[in-house]
């Protein structure tokens, strides 16, 4: 579509969405997750490096939680997927499987 047109050398075929903002700035990737990340923490947030999440645990229609290989089971109110663009090639079967897509 537009994207193709704008930028005819870049290869779509396994992208679900383009953004565009001709009037938005630039971002450094890391620094803006750090600066969310530390954000998070000031609030409570409690992070863990090199855990893979192998799984998402639902409850009444909501995710209470995730699966992990390091830590078991995590419950937590708030569950937040940070994948951005690859959040459905990376959890759509979890969330098919159950029932949250």
């Amino acid at each position: 579509g537009e994207a193709s047109a704008m930028h005819p050398y870049v290869n779509l075929d396994d992208v679900d969405l383009v953004g565009w903002e001709p009037g938005s700035g630039f971002a450094d990737p890391y620094l803006t997750c750090t600066s969310f990340a530390q954000a998070a923490k000031e609030h409570g947030a409690v992070f863990f490096g090199n855990c893979e999440v192998t799984g998402l645990l639902k409850e009444g229609g909501r995710i209470r939680g995730v699966e992990t290989s390091t830590h078991g089971v995590l419950e937590a109110g708030v569950t937040v997927s940070c994948l951005n663009i690859w959040t459905k090639k990376t959890l759509g079967g979890w969330l098919r499987k159950i029932g949250a897509d």
